[in-house]
């Protein structure tokens, strides 16, 4: 699912830890002998922590974009950020049954029960 004209991430504060983190990532995935010493010195690190921590930044960045361009999206946004508020009462019928399959992993191809 694509937000068209989501704004450039690498303008914001968080982009360079965005870059570590993809680093680490890296780091883990293309696994090299050479450098394994340093790897494993910076995962027992405190400052790996920090490093992880950064994805909070950036889903909030997304959900404060969505929720402002394209809040209908907010139903499948991740858990506990901010952005995950059911309003019930604004909810009809269709939405109401559509909600209650997508909580409940129902496909359209399920015969009803």
């Amino acid at each position: 699912m694509s937000i068209i004209n989501t704004p450039d991430p690498s303008t914001e504060k968080w982009w360079d830890s965005f870059i570590n983190l993809e680093n680490l990532r890296d780091e883990i995935i293309h696994t090299k002998q050479s450098k394994s010493e340093e790897r494993y010195s910076h995962f027992l690190s405190k400052k790996v922590f920090k490093t992880i921590e950064i994805h909070k930044e950036i889903i909030t960045y997304y959900g404060n974009y969505i929720s402002k361009n394209k809040e209908e999206l907010l139903e499948k946004f991740p858990y506990n950020f901010g952005f995950d508020n059911s309003f019930l009462g604004l909810m009809d019928d269709e939405g109401y049954k559509k909600s209650y399959k997508i909580l409940h992993n129902i496909s359209d191809k399920e015969p009803p029960k």
